[in-house]
C-alpha cells in the first residue's frame, strides 16, 4: 500500500471513508487548534441541502461580523464550494457547490491577529 504524507496527518491510501472520516477528523482539529491558540474563531453550520448545483445558498454563521473565511469539513457528496456572488454579513456568507443537492457541514472563521 503506497502512503502519502500531509503535515499533520498522514493519508494512506484505502477505503474512501477512512480516508474521509481522516480529513474530516483532521478539520476538526485544525479548529480546536485556532481556537486554543486564539488565531481564530469559527462556528460549523450544518446544510442539509445546497439547493441545484452552482446556485447560491446562505449559511446562516450568526457571528455578528463578516467572517474571514470558510472550510467545508464534511460534504456527503464529491464537491467544490466556492463564493457565491452576494456579498456577505454578519450573519450570512453565500456560497455555491458544483454536487447538486450537497449535505455540507462548513467551519466559518473569523482571524482574531
Amino acid at each position: 500500500m503506497s502512503k502519502s504524507t500531509f503535515y499533520p496527518i498522514d493519508i494512506q491510501e484505502g477505503p474512501v471513508d477512512e480516508v474521509v472520516d481522516g480529513v474530516n477528523s483532521t478539520f476538526l482539529d485544525v479548529k480546536k487548534t485556532l481556537d486554543t491558540l486564539g488565531v481564530a474563531k469559527g462556528v460549523t453550520v450544518e446544510v442539509t441541502d445546497c439547493g441545484p448545483a452552482n446556485s447560491e445558498f446562505a449559511v446562516n454563521h450568526g457571528l455578528g461580523v463578516i467572517p474571514d473565511g470558510y472550510i467545508m469539513v464534511r460534504t456527503d457528496t464529491p464537491c467544490r464550494i466556492y463564493d457565491g456572488d452576494t456579498a456577505w454579513d454578519g450573519d450570512n456568507i453565500y456560497l455555491k457547490s458544483a454536487a447538486a443537492n450537497a449535505h455540507l457541514h462548513v467551519l466559518v472563521l473569523i482571524l482574531t491577529n
